[in-house]
């Protein structure tokens, strides 16, 4: 019976005439589950790594998992007889670039020359020890996506109030990525971003209605700009730690990701205010953007200003683990001289110094606006977008209340009853 990382790989050594299985949720720690286990008792197992250390990891697991209950366990490296396999290459990039009867010899050698596996040994050859020493460690400076808002290589976040312009905005930035242009408000000793594949996840804004008119206006390239696709009526959700992005970056190589917002692709059973729910997600997140060099944005709400959270940081939804995992945090509001108006403000940026506060406004013809530099922080442009919306003038009942009472106390500042 042979193991492979995901379906399609399965369905590739069934029309070979193999038997084959795999898990359903793809590679990653944890993933293996007993039951998997407990189903391939008593058989002779292979297992197909894919060629990356999320694959490495995960065959070395499930053959930890499978040794001393399968009759045999495996552990087959398609390198040993495919050495120009590319990154991320599996059993069905092989079949593909080395034809059915070629591959189907390949596989028969690897099997009788792989020996039998020992979980003491090695799982994989490139096995890093616990720790290492900070002089085997390189210095690298940090980049930029769009300078220096958005770093590469690391989660971001840009967050506001309703109706603050929050999805215009990061569209038009990805508009600019996927053309490769540098935006009106970057300096021109910066460089423009590379051109490159932007994944565009949400669950608030139609893409019929909403997201491909605003991209047509804003001049993107379409081709480079991917949303989640739907066969039919079926929708299967999409989570951050999906293992689906793992998949998808090998025809589609990131550059930016976004999920807009940030709740609605947490998945199942993780409460976005409990930290140890959060932040293995994170870090998940976190190591996929590390690994595709790729920008990844969380578009988030903000709650309601009350006692203790009156920063705009502070107002995110959820745990602060998510605004200790993002090293970049942009914060959308609007100007106070203009109710048309609205501003960005770098709120955070934990690898350089932080950016401008910028003005722009929505243009039926034109999109995205930008208007220039102000002085306006984070904090001012969330609280003036909500005195906008009306949510801090006093209330009526509240200041009737105060006018009786100060009538009913009088000149003495008491009463009796």
């Amino acid at each position: 019976m042979f193991v492979c990382e995901g379906e399609k790989d399965a369905d590739t050594l069934h029309t070979l005439g193999y038997d084959a299985v795999s898990g359903e949720d793809g590679a990653g720690p944890g993933k293996w589950r007993k039951e998997y286990t407990e189903q391939l008792k008593g058989l002779h197992v292979c297992v197909f790594q894919d060629n990356d250390q999320v694959g490495k990891d995960y065959a070395a697991e499930t053959c930890n998992a499978l040794h001393g209950v399968a009759a045999s366990v495996r552990l087959l490296d398609l390198s040993k007889v495919w050495p120009e396999i590319p990154e991320h290459g599996d059993v069905t990039d092989m079949v593909e670039t080395l034809g059915v009867e070629a591959a189907v010899k390949q596989i028969a050698a690897l099997v009788a020359n792989t020996p039998e596996w020992v979980p003491t040994a090695a799982p994989i050859e490139d096995e890093k020890p616990l720790l290492m020493p900070m002089t085997d460690v390189e210095a690298r400076q940090a980049s930029y996506l769009i300078n220096p808002y958005l770093p590469r290589g690391m989660l971001a976040i840009m967050g506001g109030v309703s109706g603050a312009g929050k999805t215009y905005l990061i569209l038009s930035w990805a508009a600019a990525v996927s053309n490769g242009q540098r935006l009106p408000f970057q300096s021109w000793t910066s460089p423009a971003p590379p051109s490159g594949y932007v994944y565009y996840f949400t669950q608030e804004n139609d893409p019929n209605t909403v997201i491909r008119p605003r991209l047509d206006l804003l001049g993107a390239d379409l081709s480079k700009i991917l949303i989640q696709a739907t066969t039919g009526t079926t929708y299967e959700p999409l989570t951050l730690n999906d293992p689906r992005l793992e998949e998808a970056a090998k025809q589609y190589p990131p550059i930016m990701i976004i999920f807009d917002p940030i709740q609605s692709y947490l998945g199942a059973g993780v409460d976005m205010n409990k930290a140890e729910r959060v932040r293995p997600v994170l870090d998940w997140l976190g190591d996929y953007a590390k690994r595709h060099n790729c920008t990844i944005v969380l578009v988030s709400h903000m709650s309601k200003p009350g006692v203790g959270n009156t920063l705009a940081l502070d107002r995110l939804l959820g745990s602060s683990d998510f605004r200790n995992a993002a090293r970049s945090i942009i914060v959308v509001g609007r100007d106070p001289k203009d109710k048309e108006s609205r501003v960005f403000a770098h709120g955070k940026n934990s690898i350089g110094e932080p950016g401008e506060s910028q003005r722009y406004h929505i243009d039926g013809k034109q999109g995205v606006v930008y208007d220039g530099v102000c002085d306006l922080s984070a904090d001012d442009i969330v609280k003036q977008s909500e005195d906008a919306r009306g949510r801090n003038k006093p209330a009526v009942t509240l200041t009737n209340a105060i006018k009786q009472l100060e009538e009913l106390l009088w000149t003495d500042g008491y009463a009796t009853m």
